[in-house]
């Protein structure tokens, strides 16, 4: 039989043979697609493209196995046993006997190989549901220390009676413990979000935020503002988990999150946090410490940030539509390309703000200081100012007035001529219109295009004004 060896089996009709046994086997297994047997041999991860090479080297292999195995029984059977004198007979035939062992052996490796792929596969499925189950039953518990209640006595005079209040102490670490479910498990980080949302929402509604005094000055509502602390502390200890969860870089469309709108945060201590994005818009945020935050692109329209501190903030590209700011603290903060349009600025404090290219239409900034305030670029239509507004070192260079009231405000001549502006600006007594000012009242379109023209050509971008 040994001329039969001497002439294995052609690659491609080896090729073909494997393909055949291949689609057999899939035959064979009713009812399961090509990607129902991947995944039941665990090759989800793989492309279909190269799991199929893998399945069909494993066909060839296992061809060629068994043919060498059957080859190897018929040469055994139809070979005589040789006698005691055929010393090179008994040898071969020898060998034939182990290469049939050998063949028996790996052919049994290869055959079971698929089955086991699927024992791994299972043991893994196995594995991942009893670790969602531990997960989930850590989630139960967290969310069950959520509303933790302990029981009290109080006492009227000598008479003593039990009653509930909120357990703080286990409601602050089931807060914690959520944070580090997160770290463990990122794909957490959705549900986490959804559920301290709402658990800030509900202790919003039982503890209100302070109403804020009607007609007080801006150094009488930062002082007001100075006093106020949090009303709960695991309300503090939620939006600060809620800024440290592991988040995706946001698209434009998409939530902002986390969704702290409206949320009472009066007093709280917030800094060093990062927030980008985040939507607290509409927010109580009156006296909360926000200094060297990260709250960059975040949308704060509406908030309420009355005595805040916002010193050294990261606020670039944020949104501050109708913010209001009285007697904040915003010396260092950056705001480059910040939307502040009829943002309430009565006695902020804007010591060596950045706040180039900025959209400061229609905001209040009476009694505002902008000492040392970077405002190249900036946008002052409609703006407010008065006699207390402190430009002192304010870098004004390329900024804009229009529709601007300027009567009462004397210090800004100075600045006049590094700025950009028409005959609807009324000027302080005294001050001449700059020569490169139009001549006439312009409408919004023509006088921005002149106000970039201008800029243009003095070397400022108004594209990238930092």
């Amino acid at each position: 039989m040994s001329e039969y060896f001497a002439h294995p089996l052609a690659p491609v009709t080896t090729i073909i043979l494997a393909m055949l046994v291949i689609l057999f086997a899939q035959r064979t297994c009713e009812g399961l697609s090509p990607s129902e047997l991947q995944s039941k041999l665990g090759g989800d991860g793989f492309s279909v493209f190269w799991f199929w090479v893998a399945a069909s080297f494993w066909g060839i292999l296992f061809l060629l196995l068994f043919g060498g195995l059957v080859w190897t029984v018929i040469d055994i059977i139809v070979s005589l046993i040789p006698s005691e004198g055929q010393a090179d007979q008994i040898w071969s035939w020898r060998f034939s006997v182990l290469k049939l062992a050998s063949l028996t052996a790996v052919l049994g490796a290869v055959v079971a190989l698929p089955f086991t792929l699927m024992r791994l596969n299972l043991t893994n499925t196995q594995v991942e549901t009893a670790y969602e189950a531990l997960t989930n039953n850590k989630m139960d518990i967290s969310v069950a220390d959520l509303h933790a209640q302990r029981q009290i006595t109080r006492w009227d005079g000598d008479t003593a009676s039990n009653g509930w209040q909120d357990d703080i102490t286990r409601r602050n670490g089931a807060i914690d413990r959520l944070l580090g479910l997160v770290e463990e498990n990122k794909d957490l980080r959705p549900r986490v979000d959804r559920l301290l949302t709402v658990y800030l929402r509900e202790l919003t509604r039982e503890f209100p935020a302070e109403p804020v005094p009607e007609d007080a000055t801006p150094r009488a509502l930062a002082t007001w503002a100075s006093r106020l602390t949090a009303k709960r502390s695991d309300m503090e200890n939620a939006v600060q988990v809620l800024s440290r969860l592991p988040r995706p870089d946001w698209a434009k469309g998409e939530q902002r999150l986390p969704d702290l709108q409206g949320i009472n945060m009066q007093g709280f201590k917030l800094s060093r946090l990062f927030l980008q994005q985040a939507n607290l818009s509409e927010a109580q945020l009156q006296g909360a410490s926000l200094s060297w935050a990260q709250l960059q692109g975040a949308d704060l329209s509406g908030a309420q940030l009355q005595g805040a501190h916002l010193s050294r903030t990261q606020l670039q590209g944020a949104h501050l539509l109708g913010t209001k700011l009285q007697g904040a603290y915003l010396s260092g903060a950056q705001l480059q390309g910040a939307n502040l349009v009829e943002a309430q600025l009565q006695g902020a404090h804007f010591l060596g703000t950045k706040l180039q290219g900025a959209h400061l239409s229609g905001t209040k900034l009476q009694g505002a200081d902008l000492s040392w305030a970077q405002l190249q670029g900036a946008d002052f239509r409609w703006a407010e100012f008065d006699s207390e507004t402190s430009f002192s070192a304010a870098a004004l260079d390329w900024a804009a007035l229009k529709d601007v009231n300027l009567s009462k405000t004397p210090q800004i001549t100075e600045h006049l001529n590094v700025m950009f502006g028409d005959r609807s600006v009324t000027l302080p007594d005294g001050a001449d219109y700059p020569d490169h000012w139009p001549e006439s009242d312009m409408v919004w379109i023509e006088f921005e295009e002149a106000w970039h023209d201008w800029q243009r050509a003095g070397g400022f971008h108004p594209d990238n004004p930092r």
